[in-house]
């Protein structure tokens, strides 16, 4: 029957903060603000809708497809380090701290109400260049085929009221616009451009791809560590084992806490005739170690793979069936369950598993725990890598396999599996 009111999503920030990144008088795009220079705070990620909208329209500006469903997931994974408790606890943080601030996807109603309760106005909002979606409060009428004519004279006022001039004044003390977006309440900016909601197909195709990138990741990485990895990548001045480490820790760091994350090495013959060693268990990022957290000891481990390099050849397929065995003996069902695994060269482990073995059991093994999924991803790097082998092995867990060349390609495939989760 109308509308009570709207009020655009935009990123809240306070002055200070505002002020040091330059948008008090140029609006910065969508990308640029989301582009992980600026802490972000999501709060209530599943069930606000503001922060869906706002989430949405960095996928939007960013094309939609495989590039802006990166930036989405780095966004995301950037924002759950920060995250608070409740859209009101983000924004009262943020305007008592000083510069430097979480940028927090929110509603301008939601940041009004928490000025109107401070003697001077501690929060502003960001309009990213674009646009800004919009939050609409609409007036539906039930079933009115069952009402009577009193009842449906009552309803009549009811719906009258609250989309004329008596309604919009309630809605503007209620910190809402008008349903058009003009007649801004006090302390509210002019007037927002209003972005165009994507069609239906495409917003369940992004609310799919925000659910899956939301859940938290239980990840086992497992790097080559067999001789050849001592190979100098051109350019970089570091061999192939170190810009392995360097990537997954870099990749490592956009992870939240309460992530999980856990170690393997492989060449042959590294642990007890097992050609994998096993250098850091499956645990939360957070969880103190000795004065040390999780995190930290891992990266410490990435960080110094080159120390762990081993003669002989890969015991790639061995490694990998195990590993894959691993995560499904731990598998959590809350999560997003993965073994990334990394290697320059194809399987040399004499009396280990043949591809097609590897494949066949993988298949029957992914076939018979339907309910404990657990994607295997292949990164190849370097020119020597058997990127055939990768394919074949991943294809029984509906994984990816990948080649990256240099330390930026391997961080971009690193940011894309954290992306396609699902």
């Amino acid at each position: 029957a109308g509308s009570f009111g709207s009020t655009p999503v935009v990123l809240v920030t306070n002055p200070a903060t505002r002020a040091a990144s330059g948008w008090g008088t140029a609006a910065p795009s969508w990308l640029a603000a989301l582009d992980g220079t600026h802490p972000l705070a999501v709060p209530e990620l599943e069930t606000n809708s503001a922060g869906m909208l706002g989430m949405q329209a960095l996928w939007q500006v960013g094309g939609k497809k495989a590039p802006a469903e990166r930036r989405l997931a780095a966004a995301l994974l950037r924002s759950g380090r920060s995250a608070v408790p409740t859209e009101g606890e983000a924004l009262r943080a943020v305007a008592k701290g000083a510069t430097g601030q979480p940028l927090v996807v929110t509603s301008e109603r939601a940041m009004l109400a928490v000025n109107a309760a401070s003697a001077r106005p501690d929060l502003v909002a960001v309009f990213p260049s674009e646009g800004s979606p919009a939050l609409d409060y609409p007036v539906y009428r039930v079933a009115p085929e069952a009402r009577t004519a009193s009842q449906g004279a009552g309803v009549d006022a009811v719906v009258a009221a609250l989309t004329g001039a008596e309604g919009l004044a309630a809605a503007r003390a209620a910190y809402l616009r008008s349903p058009d977006g003009s007649a801004p309440p006090a302390g509210a900016g002019g007037r927002v451009v209003r972005m165009p909601s994507p069609g239906a197909v495409e917003q369940g195709r992004f609310l799919v791809r925000l659910a899956s990138i939301a859940k938290p990741s239980r990840v086992l990485v497992v790097v080559d560590v067999s001789e050849s990895m001592r190979a100098a990548v051109p350019g970089t001045g570091l061999s192939r084992v170190q810009v392995a480490g360097k990537a997954a820790a870099t990749a490592g760091d956009l992870l939240t806490d309460a992530s999980s994350v856990g170690l393997w090495v492989f060449a042959v013959n590294l642990d007890g005739g097992a050609p994998y060693a096993k250098v850091a268990a499956v645990r939360p990022l957070g969880t103190a170690l000795g004065g040390r957290t999780h995190r930290q000891v891992l990266v410490s481990s990435l960080l110094g793979l080159d120390e762990r390099l081993a003669p002989g050849g890969t015991g790639l397929y061995r490694t990998a069936r195990d590993a894959v065995r691993a995560a499904r003996e731990e598998f959590d069902p809350r999560a997003v369950n993965t073994v990334v695994l990394m290697t320059d060269g194809t399987d040399e482990f004499g009396g280990g598993l043949t591809r097609e073995q590897l494949v066949r059991t993988l298949t029957v093994e992914a076939g018979s725990a339907p309910d404990r999924p657990v994607r295997l991803v292949g990164i190849g790097i370097g020119p020597s890598a058997d990127l055939g082998a990768l394919r074949a092995m991943v294809a029984p867990t509906g994984g990816k396999a990948y080649r990256a060349e240099t330390p930026a390609e391997l961080r971009q495939v690193l940011l894309d599996v954290l992306a396609r989760r699902g």
